[in-house]
């Protein structure tokens, strides 16, 4: 009896309204065409690609997965340290549960998979441009990669162009294929960037990126094709899907300036920070609040009065204020932090504590980061053995893609938090 074979296509930012018009994106629409979708995923709090790709791997939230914000909160002015490692997980992954099976798995620039050879035997991990800069592109990969991998990624490293777009996941998605018809994984986890890329720099619906969703389109065939060539394509299920949303931002807002006027934030002679008692590290459209001494009351209370005070003037950008409690139990995110406050769904925060504190945006972009049910929302597309055809469900959670991962490879799920979705599987 053969084993499944999973294949999960991570698309960053893509959103239902990509696939108005398919005739133009052949492989999604086979994909549509002879399997079944879910249009609308809702996903996670903060909507960032790193919590969100921590839940699709687990099945469990930010609160269990201790994957908060995309980067840990560093010092003032100096570079952020990226959630980026395997070992940083606070809970089992899909990747676990398989090797626990005994099947064999990749993942292809899959956030969090940094250092995980024991679990993953064909890792090609995510790498920031703060590494590459700190120890060179190739020198990083050698290091980053499983050795099995050191042949392919030789051959196909001059596609690459440093972290430059689309270079780099046409790199990926080379390798990705590679490994699938080389190595024939029970499990393997991908992560194309570039329609997030291209939203964040042109905005929302802009031609570059559609363009780009045609680009990733072709990626996606890659897959496909090796699969085929593999003689794995009848026992392949891919799931293709985005992460998060994204809305159209106005302006840039400084919230650490507001702690400096409030001195919260003391400066020293050269405007650096010398001291804080409160301070925002930011997430996009919404910023998480750090007190030096978080089990200060008095301080608690004279932060959220202030935070809750600014609020209420249209300028802040801050629409609303959240204490950890809140966070907690209403959208199972927590961490170190006291407050997270919500943008007004056109600004975006920033970590700056230097003037100027509000800062238009000069040419049309887009972010995220905010409350996962506002804007546009990502689709689910499914096709294999294993899922059912035509079937569309309206809704459902970022949680639920690695219960139904792992029920088709008949996997533990014990402590999951998401649903398997029955809906689309066969034989239900």
């Amino acid at each position: 009896m053969h084993r499944p074979h999973v294949v999960i296509i991570s698309i960053d930012a893509l959103l239902k309204e990509d696939l108005n018009d398919l005739s133009n994106l052949p492989n999604l629409q086979r994909i549509k065409e002879h399997g079944s979708m879910v249009e609308a995923v809702r996903s996670i709090y903060p909507s960032l690609t790193h919590p969100a790709h921590a839940v699709m791997m687990s099945g469990n939230p930010p609160s269990v997965t201790g994957v908060y914000a995309n980067t840990h909160m560093g010092t003032f002015g100096e570079q952020e340290v990226w959630f980026n490692r395997l070992e940083e997980m606070g809970c089992p992954t899909l990747f676990h549960l398989a090797k626990k099976q005994g099947m064999t798995t990749a993942a292809c620039r899959w956030p969090l998979t940094a250092g995980g050879f024991s679990e993953v035997d064909h890792l090609l991990s995510e790498v920031t441009r703060e590494e590459i800069e700190a120890a060179g592109m190739e020198a990083l990969l050698q290091r980053e990669a499983s050795p099995s991998l050191a042949p392919i990624i030789r051959e196909h490293f001059p596609l690459l162009d440093g972290k430059a777009q689309p270079a780099e996941d046409r790199f990926s998605s080379t390798v990705a294929a590679e490994i699938i018809e080389r190595f024939k994984p029970n499990l393997l986890l991908t992560h194309p960037a570039f329609v997030d890329s291209q939203r964040h720099h042109h905005g929302l619906f802009a031609p570059e990126v559609t363009e780009a969703v045609r680009t990733v389109d072709g990626f996606v065939g890659l897959l496909i094709c090796a699969a085929d060539r593999a003689g794995i394509l009848e026992e392949t299920n891919f799931i293709v899907l985005g992460d998060h949303g994204h809305l159209a931002v106005e302006r840039s807002i400084a919230l650490n300036a507001r702690f400096v006027e409030a001195g919260l934030i003391e400066l020293d002679r050269d405007g650096n920070v010398s001291f804080w008692k409160a301070r925002s590290h930011a997430a996009g459209l919404s910023a998480q609040i750090y007190l030096k001494d978080a089990g200060d009351s008095l301080l608690s209370a004279e932060v959220e009065a202030l935070l809750r005070r600014w609020a209420l003037e249209e300028e802040s950008g801050i629409g609303e204020v959240f204490t950890t409690a809140e966070t907690a139990e209403r959208f199972a995110l927590s961490g170190p932090f006291s407050f997270v406050v919500e943008g007004d769904g056109r600004t975006q925060f920033i970590d700056d504590w230097r003037e100027p504190i509000v800062r238009p945006v000069e040419h049309p972009r887009s972010n995220h980061g905010h409350l996962p049910h506002r804007g546009h929302q990502p689709p689910l597309l499914a096709m294999g053995p294993a899922f059912r055809q035509g079937v569309v469900l309206d809704e459902c959670s970022l949680l639920d893609l690695a219960p139904t991962a792992a029920e088709i490879l008949g996997l533990e799920r014990e402590g999951m938090q998401g649903r398997v979705l029955e809906a689309l599987l066969s034989g239900r």
